[in-house]
């Protein structure tokens, strides 16, 4: 299994260097390590459709200067077309900015009301697997697949730890893309 490499700077990012045999793949998500890269991941995996992964990894981060906020609660209270702008301003940070400011907002409402503003608290303290999938599928632009795969790079990746309650997940059936690049 990949394991975390080095960390390195790209632009205003960090980025996750993982080591894959001889190659050097990278995942443009940091570590978990406060409420505001926790977010970003949980944002990341919203962004993540119709488009790169690279590219939604660096989402959140860019809508954020954008808007000029991190503060979900801040932005449960923007208008749509706000987060819209921000999505659509070029470059634009995904191809469906209406839809995708939705999800935003959805995101960022959901997480002041049942998480104090931090996605960590989705996880933490250690929950098992699926009620994990579970609180990750309440989010909009999150369904199963997306959920599952939330859950394997928490685990696998960012080293969260669960509970243990018999929920396995095949990387290879769940995301053939993703298993190829671990």
């Amino acid at each position: 299994m990949p394991r975390l490499h080095r960390s390195v700077r790209i632009g205003s990012s960090t980025v996750n260097a993982i080591r894959i045999g001889k190659r050097m793949k990278k995942l443009l998500f940091q570590p978990i390590v406060d409420s505001q890269s926790a977010n970003a991941f949980l944002l990341g995996i919203v962004f993540n459709q119709n488009q790169r992964a690279e590219r939604s990894w660096a989402a959140p981060r860019l809508l954020w200067e954008r808007l000029e906020t991190a503060d979900p609660g801040l932005i449960a209270h923007l208008p749509i077309s706000t987060i819209a702008e921000g999505i659509a301003a070029s470059p634009a940070l995904h191809p469906f900015s209406e839809g995708m400011a939705g999800y935003v907002k959805g995101v960022s409402q959901l997480l002041i009301e049942q998480y104090q503003g931090d996605a960590r608290n989705i996880w933490t303290p250690a929950v098992p697997a699926q009620e994990i999938i579970d609180r990750l599928i309440a989010f909009p632009g999150i369904g199963k697949h997306k959920a599952t795969i939330a859950l394997y790079l928490l685990v696998q990746i960012l080293n969260v730890s669960v509970l243990d309650d018999g929920t396995q997940i095949n990387i290879r059936t769940a995301c053939p893309n993703l298993a190829r690049v671990l």
